[in-house]
């Protein structure tokens, strides 16, 4: 099993790699997207953890959060704004879950 294990480990850092590649190469010299991924409706939370890695790996960067920081809880709406892309990705929410709470 550990074997297993570290073959998956190397496996997911190859693909990671390649994809923090090609987002480099299509960036060229523009400035990193400014990305905020919301966790949370209600009260509003943007991610950290692992979702901010996997921005950072893609070439963005994260407007709220970092890499293995906890999610925050943002006071306003309006904390969003500095973001070039807005990712809802409710943790735990049903795709209509998800829309209700949107309504």
């Amino acid at each position: 099993v550990h074997e297993r294990g570290e073959r998956l480990v190397k496996h997911i850092k190859r693909q990671l790699a390649d994809l923090n590649t090609t987002a480099l190469s299509v960036l060229g010299n523009n400035p990193k997207p400014k990305v905020a991924h919301v966790e949370w409706l209600a009260p509003l939370m943007g991610s950290g953890y692992w979702i901010a890695e996997c921005v950072a790996f893609a070439g963005g960067e994260m407007v709220h959060g970092y890499p293995g920081g906890h999610s925050q809880t943002l006071e306003k709406i309006d904390l969003l704004s500095n973001a070039d892309y807005i990712i809802l990705g409710p943790c735990g929410f049903s795709i209509e879950r998800t829309n209700e709470e949107l309504n």
